[in-house]
């Protein structure tokens, strides 16, 4: 269940954040058995559209009226459980999701991974496993872990990358270019934007900037966008001065954005660079008359298609310093099954919970947490608790060969599930979720 509108459009009534939140709960509640709903954790995870509020006392006022309702929701909730995330955690829940769905998780050679790939709205994250021989060590500010066992990656997340933030970014450059010139008769093009195409926005500029329709010059936009100028304290950067690893290893995973631009420009799953900046060449080329006339799409989101594939190029082979014929895998699934960064987010949760064997996830041996479940039907919505606890089972296993007291809570917990039987509930097949965790190092946008 998604609402609208996010936390950061309440910068100005925070008091009406906290009661945006209710349906989401009240949602959630009709999941959870009624005897058991005070045990159940609710967890909030703001991510970029709320770190972009560049005031810091809207931002905690915001938080407050979220931890504020949710203690007042019907679950169990602690302030600790409410916050801003940064984009390096947002890009470890989403490759965490992704290798989790692929059997990955726990393979020690990163080409057996994937790495994920992330456009937002906001911000861009890139994020994938480290080698444990690399001969170059990553700095510690662009890795983040996951513990049992623990796991370490490289990401980066940039800030004001994200598609609709490039997009502003983009415009805003165009609309200076204008005012530097200082002729009000002169005209400046925008390459980014189908020939034929007439903004109806009213702050559109007069004289207004035309639209050019050229990839090229889009992509050479977009890329003075990367920052790939900036200072870099590094042996090797990527945007915006950010360190890049030497190599980039195992598949890459293209989600969000990358995936609608790809999908609507008619490209398989599996594409390489070339074809993307192929597709891109030709939305950008196109008549406005002939797109609106083909695709159902609203103006405005029509009109940007050009920009997006030029970004994702500009990213990808300036960026990150793939080669064109780069095979990506552009998708939101990973065998049928839907990748999200709450997804992975829950895992951690739930893997640290393990850990630290907290009482509202063990309970008591008398008292089996599970057993509220034994009587729903088929038609019960799994796919919050059954999820939580294949991985739950799947981290301890994997933890038991390190440690006695993981042998033992591994156990534990066993004990807990076997009143679900052997109907499939069990397996990620029955549906996904988000995580949960427990980290390290202090993330970052950089």
């Amino acid at each position: 269940m998604r609402v609208k509108p996010g936390l950061s459009s309440f910068a100005s009534d925070p008091q009406g954040a906290g009661e945006s939140l209710r349906p989401l709960y009240e949602f959630a509640r009709g999941l959870v058995p009624h005897a058991y709903v005070a045990r159940t954790p609710i967890v909030l995870m703001a991510t970029a559209g709320l770190r972009s509020v560049p005031d810091r006392g809207a931002r905690d006022a915001i938080l407050r009226s979220c931890r504020a309702s949710l203690a007042r929701s019907p679950f169990l909730f602690r302030d600790g459980w409410a916050q801003v995330i940064a984009g390096s955690k947002e890009g470890l829940y989403a490759w965490v999701a992704a290798n989790y769905a692929a059997d990955s998780l726990f393979a020690r050679d990163p080409r057996h991974t994937l790495g994920v790939l992330e456009l937002g709205g906001a911000s861009m994250q890139v994020t994938f496993k480290v080698p444990e021989d690399a001969p170059e060590k990553v700095p510690d500010e662009f890795t983040e872990h996951i513990h049992v066992p623990t796991i370490t990656v490289y990401t980066h997340s940039a800030l004001g990358l994200g598609q609709e933030a490039a997009f502003e970014a983009h415009e805003r450059a165009l609309r200076a270019e204008l005012t530097s010139r200082g002729e009000t008769t002169t005209q400046l093009y925008d390459p980014c934007v189908p020939v034929g195409y007439v903004s109806k926005r009213p702050d559109a500029s007069s004289p207004p900037i035309r639209p050019g329709g050229n990839f090229t010059a889009c992509v050479d936009r977009a890329r003075a966008l990367l920052g790939l100028h900036d200072p870099c304290p590094h042996e090797r950067c990527g945007v915006k001065g950010s360190y890049l690893p030497p190599a980039i290893r195992g598949e890459m995973l293209a989600t969000e954005n990358f995936f609608y631009t790809a999908r609507f420009l008619g490209l398989p799953e599996q594409a390489t660079i070339a074809q993307m900046a192929g597709a891109g060449e030709r939305v950008c080329g196109a008549e406005w008359r002939s797109l609106d006339e083909t695709f159902e799409e609203d103006e405005s989101s029509l009109a940007r298609y050009c920009f997006s594939s030029a970004l994702i190029v500009a990213a990808l082979v300036h960026g990150l310093k793939l080669p064109a014929q780069a095979k990506i895998r552009f998708s939101n699934s990973v065998g049928g099954k839907a990748v999200d960064w709450a997804m992975g987010a829950a895992i951690a949760f739930t893997a640290s919970a393990v850990e630290r064997e907290e009482e509202w996830l063990l309970g008591s041996m008398g008292n089996r947490w599970t057993d509220a479940f034994g009587d729903v039907g088929v038609g019960f919505d799994w796919r919050i608790l059954v999820l939580v606890f294949a991985v739950l089972v799947l981290v301890l296993v994997l933890a038991s060969r390190r440690s006695r007291r993981a042998r033992m809570v591994e156990r534990r917990i066993r004990a807990k599930v076997q009143a679900w039987g052997s109907a499939g509930r069990l397996t990620r097949s029955e549906g996904t979720f988000g995580s949960l965790t427990s980290f390290k190092s202090p993330a970052k946008d950089h």
